[in-house]
């Protein structure tokens, strides 16, 4: 077996950040050693249960447990990377663990960096947390394994968020800020640069579909999530919201009515032919008829015609004559 073991930078990082020392430890024994469960219980003197909870919060952090020389997908490791990322992250559960009130306050007192979320929580929320605002906070940090400094941006995106979709003083509740912490997990946004850049993308992307309601005539309430995705869906496949209005209006004019289904069947149909601007509509979507130059009658058909006119004309003329 190789004697040298190599750890990035990066993980590295996320382990300091992490303020677990079992985590951190049941890591290093793993990339040693290769193995985990009871043999890095017996020889690590923690239990089964500590072990394993340390596990799940190092996949969740994208720290794969391989030993060292051995690639991700070898029979040694315990772990299958994901395919296109390389690393695994692990869904939440849909229950956290249970944690008692003398856990978090013994955990509390002695780490230092969940003191610091505690506070940097009762400044966004403006009060003092409860127990279970507490259970719920501690469960982001311990269970999900998020740092601490991840956390805190974390919670004041929430709580301005909130306010900007709610109006300004009002707070959302830890478990919607809960919520939103299991999608960075599921989605990997662990660190400082994760999370900024996804704060950046969410920004840009609340800002059209606040302009896409205005265009879809929704004003008085909060989009549903079926009509986010089905304006996100518009969004990435390239239009903009002159576009969708034009869908829009062709919608109403022909369902009457805001029909979710109906327009997302304009905006593929228009996809599909490569129609992305008005100027676009005019060229490959007007009805086929109103494309087509209008045919010339031919020369004889208009000769024959006015022929026949010229006779109609000299026969009033005569019928008038004769009645004078």
């Amino acid at each position: 077996m190789d004697s040298n073991i190599i750890l990035s930078k990066q993980d590295i990082e996320k382990l300091i950040a992490a303020h677990d020392g079992d985590m951190a430890l049941v890591y290093l024994y793993c990339r040693c050693r290769g193995v985990s469960g009871e043999d890095a219980a017996r020889d690590l003197c923690m239990t089964a249960a500590a072990v394993e909870a340390a596990e799940e919060k190092l996949l969740r952090l994208g720290l794969t447990l391989d030993r060292a020389g051995t690639s991700a997908a070898s029979p040694a490791s315990p772990v299958k990377p994901a395919p296109k990322k390389g690393r695994v992250i692990l869904e939440p559960a849909e229950e956290r663990p249970s944690y008692s009130s003398d856990d978090i306050t013994k955990r509390a007192a002695e780490d230092e960096a969940f003191q610091t979320v505690i506070y940097e929580a009762q400044q966004v929320m403006g009060r003092m947390l409860n127990s279970n605002d507490m259970k719920i906070l501690f469960g982001i940090y311990d269970y999900l394994g998020l740092p601490a400094e991840v956390i805190m941006v974390l919670m004041n995106y929430c709580v301005q968020r909130y306010e900007d979709l709610k109006g300004e003083g009002r707070k959302p509740t830890f478990r919607y800020i809960e919520k939103e912490a299991s999608r960075w997990v599921k989605d990997g946004i662990t660190s400082l640069d994760e999370a900024d850049s996804y704060i950046v993308r969410k920004k840009e992307l609340d800002g059209q579909l606040r302009r896409a309601a205005e265009v879809l005539d929704i004003r008085d309430r909060d989009l549903t999530d079926t009509e986010t995705n089905y304006i996100r869906s518009w969004l990435e496949m390239g239009f903009d919201m002159e576009m969708l209005r034009e869908a829009f209006d062709r919608t109403v004019t022909n369902t009457g009515k805001r029909a979710w289904s109906y327009m997302n069947t304009i905006m593929e149909s228009w996809r599909d032919k490569g129609i992305f601007s008005p100027k676009d509509i005019q060229e490959k979507d007007r009805p086929a008829a109103s494309r087509k130059t209008k045919p010339s009658r031919p020369a004889g058909e208009q000769k024959s015609k006015k022929d026949s006119l010229e006779k109609i004309m000299k026969k009033l003329d005569r019928e008038r004559g004769d009645s004078t």
